[in-house]
């Protein structure tokens, strides 16, 4: 979809009017209510176009939550929702919605357990769904497309309210530009095209997604964004280059800084470029390893952090010594002072030099790249392409436990790299969600707690407001999600 450039003249008179609305309405959500008073008192509902991440370990309900959120929408508040399950078929989704609506425990139910007073609650229950504008698509391994294109059918033919899919790792994107590139990749053309589905028919997403185990090597098991981000780090003292300085810094140096420049390299081109951070944050205290290369390069970074590799992207606990991975070649004095030479008087004050005798060529040495382990065998063609390139594959001589160490990031949204230490590293994957929810629930580590039966939800980032956290009340027997309410009382002894 292309859209012209509008005067902002044109834009002023809709966003008044939809102040005065508000003004007037002052109990009226704008967006579509998830049901739960308190989230929705934050969010004011969730928003049109706007991509919803709700995240989380297995066991925290996930799924449940999506549910609730959806039943709660169209029967209460009579809106359509598009639910795409690729974990469950949808006899399983709609028994989960049955046991929510009928309070009959959802083993029972699955088993068919129902007692005979029970029968006129479950048909009451079937009845009522019935009537709901839900609408399920259960194709396994969908692809990002398909999910778009039953989209746009089912919002030509019904109208959408709101999109729940179940879940982000269970989707396909096989339509994505590099398809043979890694998953991570692969997530985050998933993600940024979630994020055009919401834009496009204008209508919230919710979007599951899977956390990974980085949670659980923690005391703290309540979830960061750094662990939404699935991406490794780097410790505090690696050396970034700032090319609009000229000169390293130490990446903890940077953190909760935006808007500077780094090196990177152009998958298209092969050419180091200049590349905007988004970000630059601290992710904790975690375990880090030394890499060493061949030619002294060195670096230290956590397990999962992925290095450019002849292969692709990977990650450092899959790298193996004698490996290669990317390393930009150092630039010398004289590239550096040719490309100073960009103007007809900069070449008239060069000439004179060029014709004396100092610039006589009076020997030479022939030497090959591949002696040096540079590039490689001189038989693998891919290797020798890399001549005319800015990078060259150096070998990984050691990889080693480093002990524990404060670890960091950047995000750099277009080239999705940048060069740290003299070494070509992945970059974190900025999430294109406006909201992202985390699930947790302390009674799922801590088995004495008090606080069973209660789920946090975490509002972990809100484009359009402040975050915060919210708890409900998770009945499991039901897996169903619920308003808390907490009434303290004074004992008397």
């Amino acid at each position: 979809i292309h859209r012209d450039l509008t005067p902002i003249a044109s834009i002023m008179a809709k966003v008044v009017d939809q102040i005065d609305f508000l003004a007037r309405n002052q109990d009226m959500l704008m967006g579509v209510p998830t049901g739960f008073v308190m989230l929705d008192k934050m969010l004011g509902g969730f928003q049109k176009s706007d991509l919803i991440i709700v995240a989380g370990r297995p066991g925290m309900g996930k799924t449940s939550l999506g549910l609730s959120i959806a039943q709660n929408a169209a029967k209460r508040y009579s809106a359509r929702v598009a639910i795409f399950s690729l974990e469950m078929n949808n006899e399983q989704l709609v028994q989960r919605l049955l046991s929510v609506e009928s309070a009959i425990d959802s083993h029972r139910l699955r088993l068919g357990q129902v007692y005979d007073e029970e029968w006129p609650i479950l048909m009451e229950a079937a009845n009522t769904l019935a009537a709901t504008k839900i609408f399920i698509d259960d194709t396994p391994g969908a692809t990002v497309m398909d999910i778009r294109t039953k989209a746009r059918r089912l919002y030509a033919e019904h109208g959408i309210d709101l999109i729940v899919i179940d879940y982000m790792q269970l989707m396909s994107g096989s339509s994505a530009p590099g398809r043979g590139e890694n998953r991570q990749q692969e997530i985050s053309y998933i993600s940024r095209s979630l994020k055009e589905l919401a834009r496009e028919p204008n209508v919230p997403v919710v979007a599951l997604s899977q956390l990974s185990r980085a949670v659980e090597s923690r005391s703290d098991k309540r979830p960061l964004l750094s662990d939404l981000r699935e991406s490794g780090c780097l410790a505090g003292d690696t050396p970034i280059y700032l090319p609009d300085e000229g000169r390293y810094v130490p990446i903890r140096s940077l953190a909760g800084t935006s808007g500077f420049t780094v090196l990177s390299i152009d998958p298209t081109t092969w050419k180091l470029r200049q590349a905007t951070v988004s970000n630059a944050f601290c992710t904790g205290i975690k375990p880090i390893f030394r890499l060493t290369t061949r030619l002294g390069k060195r670096i230290q970074a956590t397990a999962n952090h992925k290095f450019l590799t002849m292969q692709g992207w990977a990650r450092l606990d899959e790298l193996r010594v004698g490996g290669r991975i990317a390393v930009p070649l150092e630039r010398t004095r004289i590239t550096e002072f040719a490309d100073r030479i960009t103007t007809p008087d900069d070449l008239r004050l060069l000439m004179p030099a060029l014709a004396g005798s100092a610039t006589r060529q009076r020997w030479r040495t022939p030497i090959r790249l591949p002696d040096y382990g540079v590039i490689g065998a001189p038989s693998n063609r891919r290797c020798a392409g890399q001549a005319h390139r800015d990078i060259y594959w150096d070998q990984i001589a050691s990889i080693e436990p480093d002990g524990d160490s404060d670890v960091y990031d950047l995000t750099v949204p277009v080239l999705r790299n940048f060069v740290a230490g003299n070494i070509v590293v992945h970059n974190s994957i900025e999430q294109d969600a406006d909201v992202v929810l985390f699930v947790y629930r302390e009674d799922y580590y801590v088995e004495d707690t008090d606080r069973q039966n209660i789920a946090d939800l975490i509002i972990a980032k809100h484009r359009h407001g402040s975050t915060g956290t919210v708890s409900l009340f998770f009945r499991k027997e039901l897996t169903q999600f619920r308003d808390l309410e907490i009434q303290r009382e004074t004992l008397d002894y």
